[in-house]
């Protein structure tokens, strides 16, 4: 499984990303490893998912949403 996520910020940004372990990868956003963005506006929050059955289209839903 694959998911897209969106997760809010503490600042209220948002940041969205595509994982094969979303759980995992939002513990990692919150360890301050994950990304530079995230990194510098913990905690952060899991507030939407969507899950794909492969990587290719968990990414061209990623890039739909960051248009």
């Amino acid at each position: 499984m694959w998911y897209i996520y969106i997760i809010k910020c503490s600042d209220n940004s948002y940041y969205i990303g595509h994982t094969n372990f979303l759980q995992e990868r939002i513990e990692t956003h919150n360890a301050g490893k994950a990304a530079k963005w995230t990194a510098n506006r913990l905690p952060v929050k899991l507030v939407y998912n969507e899950i794909y059955t492969d990587k290719i289209q968990a990414i061209k839903r990623e890039r739909q949403l960051k248009k």
